[in-house]
């Protein structure tokens, strides 16, 4: 932390840290901020203790005020709002999905993306195995913790050659958001012969029909958002937290990293539902 704050410099970074911890306290804390670029956050750090204004003893309280807020303005464009518990909430909607999406940069178990339903090869076949991963990563997303909720989204691709296909086949101009983009579920309805709305209802009967855990399967078909984002439908599934270990018929499924993997001992069962009944 000395080699950032204060680099050239041996003597105590006591203010510096200070003036630091009040303004993490500010966002973390007080605005329910949470930081998305830690590369940058530190980036923006450097050098602090010879940019904040220095008072004998440090105790005059206008300049520890002033001090913490030079501090929060280096540091905010590193911050987002943490992820609400609803998108269904008007003008802050665009602003929401953007941050939930550079969150996921951080927290990448949470988080899953799909372009779609349709494959992006020239024949546009339909992934009946996606209907199945979503379920289990919705399984698998339900067993991350107790106090953990899980984001998957539909009409977002993670991997640019994917949108730059989708460009091509579909005529549409990606958006991008962190290195995701935004391509939207209409591109889909309209070469299914479907409305928009139709497509999400399709969303819910694959979750509907699903062989998930009662509880989570209700909890999951009243989070699901329909998000407009400058023109493009996404679909927002949001798996709440749960109290206990949630199955996929009689299967288990947990994330590791960004991927969701079936358990296959009742050793690493065990493990899992130790996480649940610790709480």
């Amino acid at each position: 932390m000395r080699k950032t704050l204060y680099p050239d410099s041996r003597s105590p970074i006591k203010n510096a840290f200070y003036t630091l911890f009040m303004a993490f306290y500010n966002m973390l804390v007080k605005e329910d901020l949470s930081p998305c670029d830690n590369n940058r956050l530190f980036e923006n750090l450097k050098n602090l203790q010879s940019k904040i204004k220095m008072s004998t003893h440090y105790t005059n309280i206008e300049d520890r005020k002033k001090n913490i807020a030079l501090t929060e303005g280096l540091i905010r464009g590193t911050f987002v709002k943490k992820e609400p518990s609803s998108l269904n909430h008007g003008a802050g909607l665009a602003l929401d999905f953007e941050n939930s999406i550079r969150r996921s940069k951080i927290e990448t178990p949470r988080y899953e993306f799909k372009q779609g339903f349709l494959r992006l090869s020239d024949d546009r076949k339909y992934d009946k195995e996606l209907e199945s991963q979503i379920i289990h990563t919705i399984c698998a997303m339900a067993n991350i913790g107790p106090d953990s909720e899980g984001y998957i989204y539909i009409g977002v691709a993670d991997k640019e050659k994917d949108a730059e296909r989708i460009k091509i086949l579909d005529g549409i101009e990606p958006m991008n958001i962190s290195n995701h983009f935004v391509v939207g579920v209409e591109r889909e309805a309209i070469i299914l012969g479907i409305s928009v709305e139709n497509y999400c209802r399709k969303v819910l009967s694959i979750i509907q029909e699903s062989k998930l855990s009662k509880d989570l399967k209700i909890a999951v078909l009243t989070k699901i958002d329909i998000i407009d984002y400058k023109g493009l439908t996404v679909i927002r599934i949001c798996v709440p937290k749960q109290d206990e270990l949630s199955y996929c018929g009689e299967d288990i499924y947990i994330r590791q990293y960004n991927n969701t993997v079936k358990l296959e001992t009742a050793k690493e069962i065990l493990a899992v539902n130790k996480i649940f009944e610790q709480r």
